[in-house]
């Protein structure tokens, strides 16, 4: 059975913290007070601003120092996390169109999973707002993937070309877009490129008589070559004879 007496001093102790009127106190007292009041008002303040995740973060201050010198703060939680959530919501969903029209899919999916989370704590559905969002990410990351992975080929960098073209067809699969042949080349040129930059940095690794980022590097140049019909082998027998070498 709750004990109303208790409730009662706990409301009158909560007050009194909110108010300020701390008087003449024990400072120990004092200080974990005034850290319960500030952490309170901070979790209105962000409550009203969207921003959830600080809320909840600034009541758990409050309640663990007003726990402290035995006052109950969690009466206050209930109304500022449902403000909290709500106004979170709509902050969530206009933060992923921003990332969807701008082409950066995985930061968009990351505020739709907290705008869901939020949603669901208010009971509101968000289902409509969320794949109309992720369509728009999906559309405008495809071509910045692309452009990406081009730019990479070009380079040389096959490794992040592949993380390029895996998000890029992840995410063409997702609304219809499906260019295998662009893809192909972007391939190709990738490992071409990567062949004679892999074989490079097994030579700068060989004459620092490092074998094992050598072999990681002409292991490289032999994986991407296979795929393009470019045998190594040669250079390979030439980089571990300099590995290999005593000075």
């Amino acid at each position: 059975m709750v004990n109303q007496s208790k409730l009662r001093e706990n409301r009158f102790r909560l007050k009194w913290l909110e108010s300020g009127a701390l008087g003449s106190i024990d400072p120990s007292i004092e200080e974990n007070v005034g850290m319960a009041r500030e952490s309170l008002g901070h979790a209105k303040k962000y409550s009203i601003e969207g921003d959830a995740a600080l809320t909840e973060v600034c009541l758990g201050n409050a309640q663990k120092y007003g726990r402290r010198v035995g006052i109950d703060t969690s009466s206050r939680a209930p109304n500022l996390l449902r403000l909290a959530y709500t106004k979170a919501v709509p902050v969530q969903l206009k933060n992923a169109r921003k990332y969807a029209r701008s082409g950066e899919a995985s930061i968009a999916e990351a505020c739709l999973e907290y705008a869901k989370i939020y949603a669901d704590h208010i009971g509101v559905d968000i289902s409509t707002e969320t794949a109309e969002i992720k369509i728009i990410a999906y559309t405008n990351t495809y071509p910045v993937d692309i452009k990406n992975a081009r730019k990479y080929a070009e380079e040389g960098e096959a490794g992040i070309v592949e993380s390029c073209l895996t998000r890029a067809e992840q995410y063409g699969n997702e609304v219809g877009i499906f260019l295998p042949n662009e893809l192909i080349h972007i391939r190709h040129l990738a490992y071409t490129k990567a062949v004679p930059v892999q074989l490079e940095k097994a030579r700068k690794y060989a004459e620092k008589k490092d074998m094992y980022f050598t072999n990681v590097c002409l292991g490289n140049a032999q994986m991407y070559g296979a795929r393009v019909g470019i045998d190594t082998s040669v250079e390979a027998t030439e980089i571990r004879a300099i590995a290999s070498r005593r000075n």
